[in-house]
């Protein structure tokens, strides 16, 4: 009768795990990350008896996650996505509502500075007119201004993310590290329950890693992960964490840029190889963000060149030559690094066709100095100086480079943020052409009337409103298809979430059906034991 009792016994704690199992589910049904378990069991190893085998009842082998490791990197992968469009989205929809606003944007300013334009062509001797062409043209810098002041706190926006993002990647990273050292001192996935829980918790860990920066997994042996980021930078080895930190772009102080340290020193991620949000907040600053700066500096330098060179042609109410009726900053010059050279750069009044929207660096080989146009990194030999040019710009070199040297060139990055009007009085406008034909002669100014429709920019082929259509209308183009990509990803990450969860989520109705399955199993195996017993007391009766 031992053998039945012990059948019995085996099949009563098999239940009773497989129930405590079951209600453990049940309760952690909305416990985000949480896998559903399941008590896998064996048979005992048969008893052989006169040439019979005979079962000696059911083992308990372990409890274990449902999990499908395919399905959660499916998870994670479109957690990446999500995270990476979610960051392009939320800034350049505002970029695009703040150029294509109808009274923010810069339209009505332009529309009314040329106006002004027309009305002094009509009437050039009128000083109230001039005054109002003054006056409008302090509204157009104005507006320049406060568009570029906008995106200047939009990339203070960037940078407080990037710090908040880098903050909790270091915290998710520590935390992964120190379940990987739980995990190695219980010896990997064992039967023990509570490395369920340790694997659930690394799983969400690297789930929400995930969504900041993409990441490439390694299991150990004993269970832990080791996580790299895209870019190959080793975030987690073990019970170890290597923390990200920022630091201000040298060749750009108002931008951070995430840096890795190895060693004593702070290494730069390329941008280009970092995903999720944290590669979002990356991507839609370069492509954004600073080109919507640059665009506009363009602009400006070019309504500033243009309208300074007819000043410089025309004659004022007085008959003089006309002065520069805007100031605007030279193009920015620093060296990358330690140099020993130094240039000054200008912009070239006779060639504002030329002139881009892009950043150049410009390198010294010993020999030749070679500019590159960091926008299509199409590259340049301007020979070996010291007077240089390209693309509008002319370059002097006021102190010879050494081989190695190199300076990043940003033209219009304070343009739109320091044009100004130059002059104050408005008998300096220059509406004539000739000085002997009197205060009615319009010719100048019919002339800087054209320039609202003059093809001015991007080689010949685009006036100053195309310019701005175009780029109102590239940032709309990207904020559109970051709104549709999101939401694209967004079905992607649910359909993945739902897929996972089919196999690793709490079903009620199911886990319901178990507690009355191993219910009644448990009430089976106790019939078992009370048999046992009763033969067993039959037997002993019988013997007295």
């Amino acid at each position: 009768m031992g053998d039945i009792l012990k059948i019995g016994v085996s099949g009563l704690q098999a239940a009773q795990r497989a129930l405590s199992t079951t209600g453990n589910n049940i309760t952690n049904v909305n416990t985000p990350g949480y896998s559903r378990q399941r008590v896998d069991f064996s048979p005992r190893q048969d008893q052989i008896l006169g040439g019979l085998a005979i079962g000696k009842g059911v083992n308990i082998d372990r409890v274990s996650r449902v999990v499908n490791e395919f399905l959660n990197n499916n998870v994670q992968t479109s957690a990446t996505n999500v995270g990476n469009m979610a960051s392009y989205n939320t800034y350049s929809s505002q970029v695009d509502k703040l150029l294509a606003d109808n009274v923010i944007g810069l339209s009505p300013s332009m529309q009314d500075f040329f106006d002004s334009v027309n009305a002094l062509a009509d009437d050039p001797a009128s000083i109230p007119t001039r005054q109002t062409l003054l006056g409008s043209a302090e509204s157009l810098a104005a507006k320049f201004h406060s568009l570029n002041t906008q995106l200047n706190q939009l990339d203070n926006g960037v940078n407080q993310e990037l710090r908040a993002n880098v903050s909790q990647i270091n915290a998710l990273t520590a935390n992964i590290a120190e379940i990987n050292g739980k995990l190695t001192q219980i010896n990997g996935r064992s039967n023990d329950v509570g490395s369920n829980s340790l694997n659930d918790q690394l799983d969400q860990a690297v789930t929400e890693l995930s969504r900041l920066t993409g990441v490439t997994t390694t299991e150990q042996s004993n269970g832990g992960l080791n996580i790299m980021t895209s870019g190959g930078q080793v975030l987690v080895s073990g019970a170890n964490n290597y923390e990200l930190s920022t630091q201000l772009n040298p060749s750009k102080p108002s931008q951070l840029e995430v840096t890795y340290q190895v060693g004593s020193s702070h290494v730069v991620i390329a941008s280009n190889t970092i995903t999720g949000e944290l590669g979002g907040l990356l991507k839609v600053r370069e492509e954004v963000l600073d080109k919507a700066r640059n665009s506009l500096g363009r602009l400006a330098a070019g309504i500033a060149l243009e309208f300074n060179r007819l000043q410089g042609t025309g004659r004022d109410l007085d008959g003089n030559l006309g002065g520069n009726l805007f100031s605007i900053p030279a193009p920015v010059a620093a060296g990358e690094g330690t140099v020993t050279g130094a240039m000054n750069v200008a912009f070239n009044p006779a060639q504002v066709n030329q002139l881009t929207t892009s950043d150049y660096r410009i390198s010294f080989d010993g020999a030749v100095y070679t500019a590159t146009r960091l926008s299509d990194n199409t590259q340049t030999n301007l020979g070996a100086g010291p007077a240089l040019a390209v693309d509008g710009l002319t370059i002097n070199v006021t102190t010879p480079a050494a081989a190695g040297d190199s300076f990043l060139i940003q033209p219009m990055k304070d343009v739109a943020a320091q044009i100004n009007v130059a002059i104050t009085d408005p008998r300096k406008i220059a509406a004539a052409a000739d000085p002997f034909t009197g205060v009615g002669d319009n010719a100048n100014a019919l002339a800087m009337a054209d320039l609202q429709l003059n093809n001015t920019l991007e080689g010949g082929n685009a006036s100053f409103n195309d310019a701005y259509s175009q780029l109102i209308g590239d940032v709309g183009t990207k904020a559109r298809q970051a709104k549709t990509g999101l939401e694209a990803m967004e079905a992607v990450e649910q359909s993945a979430i739902e897929a996972r969860d089919s196999v690793s989520g709490v079903n009620l109705d199911e886990e319901a059906a178990d507690l009355l399955k191993f219910q009644q199993a448990y009430q089976a195996a106790a019939k078992v034991v009370a048999v046992g017993n009763e033969l067993f007391g039959t037997l002993l009766q019988a013997v007295r």
